[in-house]
Parts: C-alpha cells; structure tokens; sequence
C-alpha cells in the first residue's frame, strides 16, 4: 500500500498530539495521588474520573493539532510515497 510521505507525517503529529495529552492526562492523577499522599484534602479520582481525564486530553491535544494542520499540504505530482519494503 503506497502512503503519501505528507499524509504519514500529518497522521503521526495526529497521534502523537493525542499521546501528549494521555500523558498530561496521567501526570494530573499523579499529581492528584502525590498531593493526597503529603496529607493535602484533594479529589480521589476513580476509574471512570481517570478516564475522563484521559480522554479530555487527548481530544484537547489531538483538538490543537487539528487547528494547526487541518490537512496534509496538497501534493504537486512529485510526491514521495512510503512503500513497504519486500524481501
């Protein structure tokens, strides 16, 4: 299957924005845990409030680098296409 070399880097910024905001996502809950282990009067978060904070920063990040790139750059003809290497 040939990819347009555009179309890849556009889907891999895609993913990473949404791992970036996973990863914000599990710093809040550690933060959350590491002020309630210092004795501070801070929310518990359970199963479904850690997913929903997972999932807000995903969409948030994946959000963001939508608005930046909404689309791959059209292609002039001279595109590089990404094939899978045979043996």
């Amino acid at each position: 299957m040939n990819i347009p070399k555009s179309w890849e880097d556009w889907g891999y910024g895609l993913v990473g924005g949404c791992i970036g905001g996973g990863a914000s996502a599990a710093s809040v809950y550690l933060g959350l845990a590491a002020a309630h282990g210092v004795g501070l009067d801070v929310p518990r978060l359970n199963l479904k409030g850690v997913a929903i904070v997972f999932l807000s920063g995903v969409l948030t990040h994946g959000f963001a680098f939508l608005q930046k790139s909404p689309l791959p750059s059209p292609t002039t003809g001279e595109t590089e296409f990404l094939t899978k290497q045979t043996k």
